[in-house]
């Protein structure tokens, strides 16, 4: 029982957590664009230049992407676990009427013998 909840559980915070990263990513576009801050600009004693609003736009794209890949992912990991739980649960069943069986053959030996 626990385990399907711990699969189950996450269904909804993983979408939760990518669209919060892209929300974050996105507003700050705006602001780091407009101060200026974290980003290197030419000439400099290193001779590097780093836009880190260009960063932001790379990371919204790459995160909506790996978002996806990783729900698709994910999905596809808990159906394939699922259908082992079912498995195993249906095997269970199996075994359990085996067992019901042979307390009902053994009380119909029982009475023949007496």
């Amino acid at each position: 029982k626990q385990w399907y909840q711990r699969r189950v559980r996450g269904i909804p915070l993983y979408p939760t957590g990518i669209i919060c990263e892209a929300l974050l990513a996105f507003w700050c576009i705006g602001l780091v664009s407009t101060s200026g801050r974290l980003s290197v600009s030419l000439p400099n004693s290193l001779n590097f230049a780093f836009d880190f609003t260009l960063y932001l736009k790379l990371h919204l794209v790459m995160t909506a992407i790996g978002g996806v890949s990783l729900i698709s992912y994910m999905a596809s990991q808990r159906s394939r676990a699922m259908k082992k739980l079912a498995k195993l649960s249906s095997y269970a069943e199996v075994q359990k009427r085996e067992i019901d069986l042979i307390k009902i053959r053994q009380k119909k030996e029982s009475k023949k013998a007496k």
